[in-house]
């Protein structure tokens, strides 16, 4: 009978902690390849710097060539605007039927119980009138 320490089992125990270092990695490329919310994170993050960094040179470019008489009209209509979207708001919910508020909170709280199916169906529904509207075309 052979010993713990033969060189057979030493070279058996390396091969299979080398094949469980390597189902390892497959795993975690595999879980990587597969990770579709972290897919879509990182693109989205990705996708929200480059609208950021878009948006700011705009605003840099606008700020340089627009002349001051005209910057200051614009900050007073966007602030009045503001305040007039506040104020509508404001009386929107105040006017409001109390039943109509709780059957809205009900509405959201149930559509985001319930967000992958209202997806898939609205994904289904773009494809429907997409394949419609392509087979009315052609």
């Amino acid at each position: 009978m052979t010993s713990d320490k033969s060189p057979a089992t030493d070279q058996l125990r390396r091969r299979a902690e080398a094949t469980r270092e390597e189902l390892g990695r497959t795993v975690a490329a595999l879980t990587a390849r597969n990770d579709v919310q972290g897919t879509l994170m990182h693109r989205a993050g990705r996708a929200g710097a480059k609208a950021h960094e878009a948006a700011s040179r705009i605003g840099d470019l606008v700020r340089t060539k627009t002349p001051e008489p005209v910057r200051g009209r614009a900050v007073r209509a966007a602030l009045r605007t503001r305040r007039q979207a506040a104020h509508a708001g404001r009386l929107a919910r105040a006017k409001a039927p109390a039943a109509l508020r709780a059957g809205v909170g009900r509405t959201a709280r149930t559509a985001r119980a319930h967000r992958a199916p209202l997806l898939g169906a609205g994904a289904a529904l773009g494809v429907f009138l997409f394949v419609r509207r392509a087979t009315k075309r052609g």
